[in-house]
């Protein structure tokens, strides 16, 4: 099976000689960039959706890019970001790893693209060495009217015939993951720490 299966949270040095593992590895998924909406996703790719109205005005869209950059989106039961202090940037490689039940599943990923724009910030990132495969954008827009919403969309399929079988399991720990991880940024637009 793909990624890396512990009883219980994975120790450091394991999560860091899996993260190392990865550097140089190839995208598991063909057409990176297709979160981004300039290319197709491939055929028989997933396509899933969570999005939330997570505040009003400048305050809030700086407080949830902070939130975003400090991977707040990860800050819930069951799930980690490894190294947690990761710089938000193309090129950099991320272990992800999340429960199911007393097993923790470790993928990694690496930063396809950043969007840092007066209205849209956000980043994608795409799979290496894990359990599914594609790609999956964290964006954060400010409209016209000032309302700031969060958008996760992720365009997946399973890495081999044992994640197919426990798809319905697996997508509810997925939809689970995104609607947390939306309120988790609403949040964190909410909080009155000051912001630079």
């Amino acid at each position: 099976m793909p990624g890396m299966i512990t009883h219980g949270p994975p120790p450091v040095a394991s999560l860091e000689r899996f993260l190392v593992s990865q550097i140089g590895s190839d995208f598991s998924y063909p057409r990176p960039g297709c979160s981004l909406g300039g290319v197709p996703a491939p055929v028989g790719y997933r396509h899933d959706r969570a999005q939330g109205l997570i505040g009003h005005g400048e305050m809030a869209f700086r407080r949830a890019k902070q939130a975003i950059q400090n991977w707040t989106m990860f800050d819930q039961p069951g799930v980690l970001v490894y190294p947690p202090e990761s710089p938000v940037v193309p090129g950099c490689h991320v272990v992800v790893a999340g429960s199911f039940g007393p097993l923790w599943v470790t993928g990694a990923c690496r930063i396809v693209e950043v969007i840092d724009e007066d209205n849209r910030y956000g980043f994608a990132y795409g799979t290496l060495d894990h359990v599914a495969l594609g790609e999956e954008i964290f964006l954060l827009t400010r409209r016209p009217d000032g309302s700031v919403w969060f958008t996760i969309d992720a365009y997946s399929r399973p890495q081999n015939w044992f994640v197919q079988a426990v798809t319905p399991l697996f997508r509810t720990i997925q939809t689970r993951f995104r609607q947390q991880a939306v309120a988790a940024i609403a949040l964190a637009s909410r909080e009155s720490s000051t912001v630079s």
